[in-house]
């Protein structure tokens, strides 16, 4: 299918999911509840299963009945059910490492065991893995490339990893010449497939709550700022990175700067919403700069690529990405996906999105340009890195800075904060408050 003839088929596709999203939207999550999602906390299982699924018991498993509940434990993670424990185990009982799940509930229910797809999918990730279908996932695009903070596969939405497969797979056959009306119809069919799916059948809903209706594909319309929200949480972050920089918080903060002749950032509140506005429209010279970043990173070659310029050619691309806000949502998913594209392709590398667009939002193009440089360093891997042990290391890192984020925030409101790097340097680091 060419692309005249995907974007012939788009329109019924917009509406079909523009209905779908306003139905999964009702007493969905407002801006506020959603903030947890900028904390350091440890997510849980989201991943879907499929009927054509073969899932298998994940290892070290263990079940036991808590009061009215129970708790399902395994080298996994660990999630509370309201089930009856030896349902549990007699759906677990019937999982032989061969059977799809389909097959597997309708033997259970043969058997006059209560199993049904909710139930079974509520224990993918920590009593049932699928690692078949992660292989085969994972082998277009890293799993770790495309969350926040990576902590399990199965802590990511299905339909959103199939999406970002897609649209490494679109970047992986783009020219970025440089012609800006070219690159806007990338640009934008790129959104639309982050949200249907190349297919235009796998519909994902983002994590952030927008302000007005999505469209896949079309540019945010409004000619006044809209918003991008932080959640409140994310102040103190933002704090102590700004001491880590050497910068006075209201300097860092307090930012409304032009580059080319284009503002880029319009403003800021740093209350209860933590909400950053991005540029006035129409924004048609934006995208034009934007496009002459991309060409420029396209013409990076490997040996280039080994020098800080090129990082700094991606962060200054990412930063001004995410503060244009071109879309209503998946913006950020957007530029990363084009991010760890070119980390990939010059170093075979990628690295999770962490705060990099919350820090992006209100910091300088030099202290943000440090900053995504922190993050390549300590964060990137490669490919062919050991799951389990990148696994591993990064729940280390999450206990770390879950043990020691709080003093770290004592200590910038004491003025004391550089002791605190000196004495927790590898919490520092994960944290990205050492260059």
């Amino acid at each position: 299918m060419n692309e005249q003839d995907i974007f012939m088929k788009l329109p019924i596709h917009l509406f079909r999911y523009v209905e779908w999203r306003m139905r999964s939207e009702e007493g969905a999550k407002t801006r506020e509840e959603m903030s947890y999602m900028f904390n350091f906390v440890y997510p849980s299982p989201r991943f879907e299963l499929c009927d054509e699924d073969v899932p298998k018991l994940a290892p070290r498993l263990s079940i036991r009945a808590i009061g009215l509940y129970t708790l399902v434990e395994s080298d996994f993670g660990e999630t509370v059910l309201e089930a009856n424990p030896k349902i549990i185990s007699h759906i677990l009982d019937f999982i032989d490492g061969s059977s799809t799940v389909f097959e597997l509930i309708k033997y259970a229910q043969r058997q006059n065991i209560e199993a049904d797809f909710e139930t079974v999918n509520r224990l993918i990730g920590t009593a049932i893995i699928v690692p078949d279908t992660i292989k085969e996932l994972e082998s277009a695009i890293h799993w770790v490339s495309i969350t926040r903070y990576p902590s399990s596969p199965y802590h990511i939405v299905r339909n959103y990893w199939k999406n970002m497969r897609d649209v490494r797979t679109e970047l992986e056959g783009f020219s970025f010449t440089g012609k800006t009306t070219g690159f806007i119809e990338q640009l934008r069919k790129l959104h639309a497939i982050l949200l249907l799916g190349s297919n235009f059948s796998s519909f994902y809903q983002t994590g952030s709550v927008p302000s007005k209706a999505v469209w896949p594909g079309c540019f945010r319309s409004e000619v006044q700022p809209c918003g991008a929200n932080c959640g409140s949480e994310i102040l103190p972050y933002l704090q102590i990175v700004a001491l880590s920089l050497g910068d006075v918080i209201g300097d860092s903060f307090d930012l409304c700067w032009e580059d080319n002749g284009l503002c880029w950032a319009t403003g800021y509140d740093l209350g209860s919403s933590v909400q950053f506005s991005a540029p006035l429209g129409p924004f048609e010279g934006h995208l034009e700069h934007l496009c002459s970043l991309l060409s420029e990173l396209q013409s990076i070659t490997l040996i280039e690529a080994d020098s800080a310029s090129a990082v700094s050619i991606l962060a200054k691309f990412h930063q001004r990405f995410v503060q244009l806000h071109p879309f209503e949502c998946a913006n950020n998913s957007l530029a990363m996906s084009i991010v760890n594209y070119f980390l990939n392709k010059w170093f075979n590398t990628c690295i999770p999105h962490l705060h990099l667009d919350c820090v992006a939002f209100f910091f300088s193009p030099e202290n943000y340009s440090r900053y995504f440089a922190r993050a390549v360093k300590y964060y990137a891997m490669k490919k062919n890195d050991d799951q389990s042990l990148y696994v591993k290391d990064f729940k280390d890192r999450l206990h770390r800075v879950n043990e020691i984020y709080p003093i770290f925030i004592s200590a910038a409101q004491s003025n004391t904060l550089d002791n605190m790097l000196e004495e927790h340097p590898e919490t520092a680091r994960d944290l990205l408050l050492l260059d």
